[in-house]
Protein backbone atom coordinates (compact mmCIF):
# COMPACT_ATOMS: atom_id res chain seq x y z
CA UNK A 1 0.00 0.00 0.00
CA UNK A 2 1.42 3.72 -1.09
CA UNK A 3 2.42 5.43 2.10
CA UNK A 4 2.15 9.71 2.60
CA UNK A 5 6.19 9.15 3.81
CA UNK A 6 8.60 6.92 5.19
CA UNK A 7 7.79 7.86 8.91
CA UNK A 8 8.87 4.40 10.08
CA UNK A 9 12.18 4.93 8.42
CA UNK A 10 15.77 6.11 8.93
CA UNK A 11 17.13 7.31 5.85
CA UNK A 12 19.79 9.91 6.28
CA UNK A 13 18.16 13.62 5.54
CA UNK A 14 20.32 16.18 3.06
CA UNK A 15 23.02 17.59 5.80
CA UNK A 16 23.14 14.29 7.23
CA UNK A 17 24.49 13.53 3.76
CA UNK A 18 26.22 16.17 3.13
CA UNK A 19 28.17 14.81 6.08
CA UNK A 20 28.59 11.58 4.71
CA UNK A 21 30.53 12.77 1.39
CA UNK A 22 32.63 14.82 3.38
CA UNK A 23 34.14 11.59 5.11
CA UNK A 24 34.66 9.15 1.98
CA UNK A 25 38.40 9.98 2.35
CA UNK A 26 38.27 8.15 5.61
CA UNK A 27 41.20 5.17 5.02
CA UNK A 28 40.58 1.41 4.67
CA UNK A 29 40.59 -0.69 7.75
CA UNK A 30 43.87 -2.68 8.24
CA UNK A 31 42.39 -5.45 10.28
CA UNK A 32 39.41 -6.65 11.53
CA UNK A 33 37.23 -4.60 14.28
CA UNK A 34 34.04 -5.05 16.16
CA UNK A 35 32.28 -2.16 18.37
CA UNK A 36 28.77 -2.06 20.40
CA UNK A 37 26.58 0.52 18.86
CA UNK A 38 25.93 2.63 21.49
CA UNK A 39 22.30 2.83 21.16
CA UNK A 40 21.26 -0.70 20.64
CA UNK A 41 22.79 -4.27 21.15
CA UNK A 42 23.41 -3.75 17.30
CA UNK A 43 27.25 -4.68 16.77
CA UNK A 44 29.42 -2.85 13.60
CA UNK A 45 32.74 -4.39 12.45
CA UNK A 46 34.97 -4.28 9.37
CA UNK A 47 37.93 -5.67 7.94
CA UNK A 48 39.70 -4.90 4.87
CA UNK A 49 40.21 -7.04 1.82
CA UNK A 50 42.60 -7.33 -1.33
CA UNK A 51 44.87 -5.88 1.60
CA UNK A 52 48.38 -4.60 0.27
CA UNK A 53 46.92 -4.21 -3.28
CA UNK A 54 45.20 -1.39 -5.18
CA UNK A 55 42.24 -2.38 -4.65
CA UNK A 56 42.42 -2.45 -1.07
CA UNK A 57 38.97 -1.91 -0.26
CA UNK A 58 36.88 -2.15 3.85
CA UNK A 59 33.99 -4.78 3.84
CA UNK A 60 31.53 -3.84 6.52
CA UNK A 61 28.98 -5.25 8.58
CA UNK A 62 25.90 -4.39 10.96
CA UNK A 63 24.93 -7.76 13.07
CA UNK A 64 21.69 -7.01 14.87
CA UNK A 65 22.55 -9.93 17.11
CA UNK A 66 19.29 -11.42 16.60
CA UNK A 67 18.35 -14.31 14.12
CA UNK A 68 17.61 -13.69 10.66
CA UNK A 69 18.99 -13.17 7.41
CA UNK A 70 21.92 -11.38 5.60
CA UNK A 71 21.96 -9.01 3.21
CA UNK A 72 24.44 -7.57 0.97
CA UNK A 73 24.90 -4.00 -0.01
CA UNK A 74 27.54 -3.06 -2.39
CA UNK A 75 28.41 0.81 -3.83
CA UNK A 76 31.44 1.97 -5.88
CA UNK A 77 31.19 -0.58 -8.55
CA UNK A 78 31.73 2.34 -10.81
CA UNK A 79 33.61 4.69 -8.95
CA UNK A 80 31.87 7.70 -10.74
CA UNK A 81 28.60 6.88 -9.39
CA UNK A 82 29.32 8.67 -6.08
CA UNK A 83 25.03 8.55 -4.50
CA UNK A 84 25.70 4.63 -4.64
CA UNK A 85 28.59 4.11 -2.20
CA UNK A 86 27.90 7.41 -0.14
CA UNK A 87 24.47 6.17 0.63
CA UNK A 88 26.55 2.30 1.37
CA UNK A 89 28.79 4.00 3.30
CA UNK A 90 26.27 6.07 5.32
CA UNK A 91 24.47 2.63 6.19
CA UNK A 92 27.60 1.08 7.48
CA UNK A 93 27.56 3.49 9.51
CA UNK A 94 24.18 4.45 10.88
CA UNK A 95 21.57 1.97 9.58
CA UNK A 96 19.24 0.53 12.55
CA UNK A 97 18.92 -3.77 11.93
CA UNK A 98 16.04 -5.38 13.86
CA UNK A 99 16.98 -8.81 12.41
CA UNK A 100 19.85 -11.08 10.49
CA UNK A 101 22.79 -8.93 9.59
CA UNK A 102 23.89 -6.46 6.66
CA UNK A 103 27.38 -6.74 4.97
CA UNK A 104 28.22 -3.37 3.21
CA UNK A 105 30.63 -3.03 0.40
CA UNK A 106 30.87 0.59 0.13
CA UNK A 107 34.01 0.90 -2.34
CA UNK A 108 33.82 -2.17 -4.23
CA UNK A 109 35.86 -0.41 -6.97
CA UNK A 110 38.57 1.67 -4.82
CA UNK A 111 41.19 2.96 -7.17
CA UNK A 112 37.86 3.77 -9.66
CA UNK A 113 36.22 5.29 -6.43
CA UNK A 114 39.34 7.17 -5.76
CA UNK A 115 39.67 8.33 -9.45
CA UNK A 116 36.35 8.95 -10.10
CA UNK A 117 36.20 7.32 -12.96
CA UNK A 118 33.73 4.00 -14.64
CA UNK A 119 36.65 1.77 -14.62
CA UNK A 120 38.98 0.45 -12.25
CA UNK A 121 43.10 -0.57 -13.60
CA UNK A 122 41.71 -3.47 -14.54
CA UNK A 123 38.68 -2.51 -16.87
CA UNK A 124 35.06 -2.46 -15.83
CA UNK A 125 34.78 -3.94 -13.05
CA UNK A 126 30.85 -4.51 -13.61
CA UNK A 127 31.57 -6.88 -16.67
CA UNK A 128 33.92 -9.55 -14.95
CA UNK A 129 31.90 -11.44 -13.43
CA UNK A 130 30.77 -14.12 -15.72
CA UNK A 131 27.29 -16.30 -14.64
CA UNK A 132 28.45 -19.69 -14.00
CA UNK A 133 32.42 -19.34 -14.52
CA UNK A 134 35.61 -17.77 -12.39
CA UNK A 135 35.44 -13.87 -12.63
CA UNK A 136 38.16 -12.62 -14.65
CA UNK A 137 40.11 -10.52 -13.10
CA UNK A 138 42.39 -11.08 -9.61
CA UNK A 139 39.94 -8.20 -8.16
CA UNK A 140 36.75 -9.67 -9.37
CA UNK A 141 37.42 -13.80 -8.04
CA UNK A 142 38.56 -11.97 -4.32
CA UNK A 143 35.53 -10.37 -4.30
CA UNK A 144 33.44 -12.94 -5.30
CA UNK A 145 34.87 -15.00 -2.63
CA UNK A 146 34.11 -12.80 -0.40
CA UNK A 147 30.61 -12.83 -1.43
CA UNK A 148 30.24 -16.55 -1.05
CA UNK A 149 31.63 -16.58 1.99
CA UNK A 150 29.09 -14.02 3.30
CA UNK A 151 26.37 -16.34 2.13
CA UNK A 152 23.60 -13.68 1.21
CA UNK A 153 20.00 -14.00 1.05
CA UNK A 154 19.84 -10.90 -0.54
CA UNK A 155 21.90 -8.63 -2.62
CA UNK A 156 21.44 -4.79 -3.64
CA UNK A 157 23.87 -3.31 -5.94
CA UNK A 158 23.78 0.61 -6.19
CA UNK A 159 24.43 2.51 -9.31
CA UNK A 160 23.58 5.67 -10.93
CA UNK A 161 23.12 6.65 -14.49
CA UNK A 162 23.37 9.72 -17.00
CA UNK A 163 19.77 9.19 -18.66
CA UNK A 164 15.97 8.50 -17.55
CA UNK A 165 14.46 5.22 -18.77
CA UNK A 166 12.74 5.75 -22.16
CA UNK A 167 13.43 9.21 -22.13
CA UNK A 168 16.90 9.88 -23.21
CA UNK A 169 20.04 8.11 -24.83
CA UNK A 170 21.23 5.05 -22.69
CA UNK A 171 19.14 6.24 -20.06
CA UNK A 172 18.19 3.11 -17.23
CA UNK A 173 17.20 5.30 -14.65
CA UNK A 174 15.58 5.73 -12.03
CA UNK A 175 14.70 2.06 -11.96
CA UNK A 176 15.28 -1.23 -9.23
CA UNK A 177 15.93 -4.15 -11.74
CA UNK A 178 15.03 -7.42 -10.44
CA UNK A 179 16.52 -10.79 -11.66
CA UNK A 180 14.66 -12.98 -13.95
CA UNK A 181 11.97 -12.36 -16.74
CA UNK A 182 9.07 -13.92 -15.21
CA UNK A 183 6.39 -11.18 -13.69
CA UNK A 184 5.17 -13.53 -11.65
CA UNK A 185 8.62 -13.94 -9.86
CA UNK A 186 8.74 -12.91 -5.58
CA UNK A 187 11.47 -10.72 -6.83
CA UNK A 188 9.13 -8.60 -9.14
CA UNK A 189 6.57 -7.94 -6.28
CA UNK A 190 9.39 -6.82 -3.90
CA UNK A 191 10.52 -4.44 -6.08
CA UNK A 192 7.22 -2.94 -6.91
CA UNK A 193 6.70 -2.83 -3.37
CA UNK A 194 9.98 -1.05 -2.74
CA UNK A 195 9.69 2.00 -4.77
CA UNK A 196 6.81 2.78 -3.47
CA UNK A 197 7.90 5.07 -0.64
CA UNK A 198 10.54 6.61 -2.75
CA UNK A 199 7.91 7.79 -5.05
CA UNK A 200 5.52 8.96 -2.48
CA UNK A 201 7.61 11.04 -0.81
CA UNK A 202 10.58 12.26 -3.11
CA UNK A 203 8.66 12.87 -6.41
CA UNK A 204 6.22 15.22 -6.48
CA UNK A 205 3.51 15.10 -9.76
CA UNK A 206 5.17 17.44 -12.01
CA UNK A 207 8.66 15.83 -12.16
CA UNK A 208 6.82 12.14 -12.32
CA UNK A 209 9.34 11.76 -14.88
CA UNK A 210 11.60 11.11 -12.03
CA UNK A 211 9.28 8.16 -10.62
CA UNK A 212 11.42 4.72 -9.97
CA UNK A 213 10.85 2.02 -12.18
CA UNK A 214 10.13 -1.61 -11.98
CA UNK A 215 8.75 -2.46 -15.14
CA UNK A 216 12.51 -1.73 -17.20
CA UNK A 217 13.95 -4.65 -19.70
CA UNK A 218 15.46 -6.95 -17.94
CA UNK A 219 17.36 -7.47 -21.12
CA UNK A 220 19.53 -4.83 -18.67
CA UNK A 221 20.33 -6.65 -16.28
CA UNK A 222 21.81 -9.83 -18.78
CA UNK A 223 23.32 -7.73 -21.42
CA UNK A 224 25.88 -7.10 -21.11
CA UNK A 225 26.99 -9.90 -19.82
CA UNK A 226 29.47 -9.87 -16.53
CA UNK A 227 27.06 -8.19 -14.07
CA UNK A 228 27.68 -8.91 -10.24
CA UNK A 229 23.65 -8.70 -10.11
CA UNK A 230 23.31 -11.61 -12.76
CA UNK A 231 25.93 -13.64 -11.42
CA UNK A 232 24.48 -13.36 -7.94
CA UNK A 233 21.47 -13.97 -8.60
CA UNK A 234 22.21 -17.11 -11.36
CA UNK A 235 25.31 -18.83 -9.26
CA UNK A 236 24.29 -17.98 -5.48
CA UNK A 237 20.17 -18.17 -6.61
CA UNK A 238 19.52 -15.59 -4.23
CA UNK A 239 16.96 -12.53 -5.04
CA UNK A 240 19.60 -10.24 -6.28
CA UNK A 241 18.34 -6.11 -6.84
CA UNK A 242 20.94 -3.04 -8.80
CA UNK A 243 19.49 0.29 -8.13
CA UNK A 244 19.54 3.01 -10.28
CA UNK A 245 19.37 6.41 -9.52
CA UNK A 246 19.65 9.70 -11.99
CA UNK A 247 22.56 11.65 -11.37
CA UNK A 248 21.20 14.80 -12.83
CA UNK A 249 19.24 15.12 -9.19
CA UNK A 250 21.32 17.08 -6.27
CA UNK A 251 23.44 14.38 -4.48
CA UNK A 252 22.12 14.54 -1.31
CA UNK A 253 18.75 13.40 -2.21
CA UNK A 254 20.10 10.58 -4.78
CA UNK A 255 21.79 9.25 -1.50
CA UNK A 256 18.48 9.53 0.32
CA UNK A 257 16.99 7.75 -2.81
CA UNK A 258 19.15 4.83 -2.60
CA UNK A 259 18.90 4.81 1.62
CA UNK A 260 15.22 4.36 1.31
CA UNK A 261 14.88 1.81 -1.74
CA UNK A 262 17.23 -0.21 0.30
CA UNK A 263 15.81 0.33 3.72
CA UNK A 264 12.57 -0.80 2.17
CA UNK A 265 14.07 -3.77 0.21
CA UNK A 266 15.41 -5.00 3.58
CA UNK A 267 12.32 -4.31 5.14
CA UNK A 268 10.39 -6.91 3.21
CA UNK A 269 13.30 -9.19 3.78
CA UNK A 270 12.62 -9.34 6.81
CA UNK A 271 16.05 -7.27 8.86
CA UNK A 272 13.95 -4.15 9.07
CA UNK A 273 10.62 -3.33 11.08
Amino acid sequence: MPRNGPSRRTFLNAAAAGATIATLGVGSASAARSTEDGASSLRRGSFAVLEDTEYETTLRYVDSVKPGPTALVVGGIHGDERAGYAAADAMAAHLAVDAGRVVVIPKANAPAVEAGSREGPNGDLNRQFPVGETPSTEPARTLWEEVRAIEPEIVVDLHETVGLYEREPSGVGQAVFYTGEDESLEEAETAERAVEPVNDFFVPEPASQHEFRTDVSTELVSDPSGLFVTKTAEDLAVPSFLVETYDDLPLPVRVNMHWLVVEELLSLAGLVE
